[in-house]
């Protein structure tokens, strides 16, 4: 009868670990790794930012503050909210945001609007770089904790039996062995706690400049207190402007909205025939070809929601374009939504000056000046540059790509402008894009493939009102916004449809700067449209002036159109303006 084989002479019987000791074991290693994880993955992170006109790198730190580096002329230190810090190592202004041929003087303001955009809103520049550094963090974390795992993986395997397993059971075993490794991991442990406890930033002294700012308990170090005690109270003259103006625009636009009892909108509307002979007649675009190529024109689709049900209530949308950054109209843009209780808002482009990374901060104050659940729709424009339609697409914003996207209930079509204007290069061709002719041959196209199958669209939304001429002569299109006029046009007959082209929102005219406040109307629109095929019904303007004044217009129908397709006058002059 055979037994367990007994242990060889002079050998102890090694009996398999039991489940609590093999669980305890893998606990073990997963702490210890993601300890080791955490401590190489965490200081690794960087990520490329801005602030203000600046590109900047922002990196993490096992100190408990902020380290704004700006460089020759000193930095700034601020205590950190969280437990780690974060050293922020301020670049050059790019040059895309400045425009060639500007004398210093001009340059220079540029900057300080630059300046003045950054601290109106410190905060989300900050967020969005923080929430950046947070991921690149995470990823450099797991992919060093998963290398670690497979390492040890591997290394049970290799040496689990045989000679080099026995030589290092044997080695670990020896006198010292256990304490010099605890020393050693000791020893990692005070030298990362020590940068992280004893470390502190240089000594350095607050500005009375600051004193009622974001920035009010900084430590200034170097030139660059000197720098703000002597110019400071300029920049920040500007910006208390800036400010005060939008909070009085954001409330007068509150006081002037009528509440909803007194809100009185017309009932069905009276559509008059429009008269081909008021609008004056040009012919249409040359160059459009109705046999091009119909392929997608954008380089990825934006996300389509299922098809709407019956709906039959009319849906409110917010219209507003060419916002070029001034931040300020954000919260103005944000209470209209409230107040009209828009569930959509269309944005019809350029949101941006240049399309720079440092952009990403007048994108980001756009979609979160917007309440909770209210989707916002973008057809890029010629200032916009495939970097900003990622940046669109992060902030939440559905980018229109040449095809039909249903949102919020309605059906719309829309795409980028074909050519993109950087402030410092010129013009050029966006990456992936047709020339206008051909957009406009798809765009057309697409909309009345839609018609035939059933599900006509509810509106077409591309940057430049001329794009729209080929689609809105087809008949499938029942009504075009646009913007990148800067001025309003309309609502008119386009075509067998209609045409609205709204004003800048950001009140921005040739030459004209538009952050700081407004030196021209920024308009606004809120429309009604009918998600039942019966077209758009009624609008309203909304202007702020520049004297921070609103004024809300009535609601008013849209025209019939005429039977006979007309071609508005549009007043169009170079394509890239």
């Amino acid at each position: 009868m055979s037994g367990p084989r007994p242990a060889p002479a002079g050998r102890r019987a090694v009996r398999p670990p039991g489940p609590a000791r093999r669980i305890a074991t893998a606990v073990a290693l997963l702490l210890v790794t993601g300890v080791v994880a955490l401590a190489v993955g965490v200081p690794a992170a960087t990520v490329d930012g801005s602030l203000g006109p600046h590109n900047a790198r922002y990196s993490a730190l096992l100190r408990p503050y902020v380290w704004i580096d700006l460089g020759p002329v000193g930095s700034i230190y601020l205590d950190s909210p969280f437990p780690l810090g974060v050293e922020v190592r301020v670049q050059e202004i790019p040059a895309g945001l400045s425009a060639g041929g500007q004398d210093p003087v001009q340059a220079l303001g540029a900057d300080l609007e630059g300046y003045v955009q950054f601290f109106a809103e410190p905060g989300l520049a900050v967020e969005e770089a923080l929430g950046a550094l947070a991921r690149d963090a995470l990823r450099r974390v797991v992919l060093v904790w998963s290398l670690l795992l497979v390492g040890v993986a591997a290394a049970r395997i290799v040496f689990r039996h045989g000679p080099t397993h026995a030589a290092i059971r044997n080695a670990a075993g020896r006198p010292g062995v256990a304490a010099l490794l605890t020393v050693a991991a000791a020893g990692s442990v005070a030298v990362v706690a020590r940068e992280y406890v004893a470390s502190a930033p240089p000594e350095g002294s607050t500005s009375p400049v600051l004193a009622e700012t974001v920035l009010a308990d900084a430590r200034i170090v170097g030139r660059v207190g000197e720098l703000l005690d002597t110019y400071g109270p300029y920049a920040i003259d500007v910006i208390e402007e800036n400010a005060a103006f939008y909070e009085a625009a954001t409330a007068n636009l509150a006081a002037a909205y009528p509440p909803d009892a007194s809100d009185e909108r017309p009932g069905e509307p009276d559509r008059g025939v429009a008269d081909p002979g008021d609008v004056d007649q040009v012919e249409p675009d040359p160059d459009a070809d109705p046999e091009a190529s119909p392929a997608p024109t954008g380089p990825t689709a934006a996300p389509v929601e299922a098809e709407p049900a019956d709906v039959r209530e009319a849906v409110t949308v917010l219209f507003v374009s060419d916002l070029h950054c001034n931040v300020g109209m954000t919260d103005v843009i944000g209470e209209a939504v409230r107040r009209s209780g828009a569930t959509v808002v269309l944005n019809g482009g350029d949101t941006v000056i240049s399309g720079t990374s440092v952009e990403q901060f007048c994108v980001d104050a756009l979609a979160r000046a917007l309440p909770a659940g209210v989707r916002l729709v973008v057809a890029d424009g010629n200032h916009d540059t495939e970097l900003t339609s990622q940046q669109q697409r992060r902030a939440g914003a559905v980018v229109l790509t040449g095809e039909v996207v249903v949102v919020g209930g309605l059906r719309i079509l829309g795409d980028a402008d074909p050519a993109v204007t950087e402030v410092a290069a010129g013009n050029r061709a966006r990456d992936g894009y047709p020339d206008r002719a051909t957009q406009a041959a798809r765009l057309t196209q697409r909309a009345c493939e839609a018609q035939e199958a059933g599900r006509a669209i509810d509106i077409l939304m591309v940057h430049n009102p001329r794009i729209g001429v080929g689609p809105m002569a087809s008949g499938c299109v029942p009504l075009q916004l646009s913007g990148h006029f800067h001025r309003s046009i309309g609502p008119t007959q386009q075509g067998l449809g209609l045409l609205y082209v709204t004003g800048s929102v950001a009140g921005a005219t040739a030459g004209q700067p538009t952050i700081g406040p407004l030196r021209s109307p920024g308009t606004l629109t809120v429309l009604r449209i009918d998600p039942m095929g019966n077209g758009p019904l009624d609008h309203r303007l909304i202007t702020v002036g520049t004297d921070a004044g609103v004024e809300v217009g009535p609601w008013l129908p849209f025209p019939d159109p005429a039977v006979k397709p007309v071609v508005a006058e549009l007043g169009w002059s170079d394509p890239a303006a």
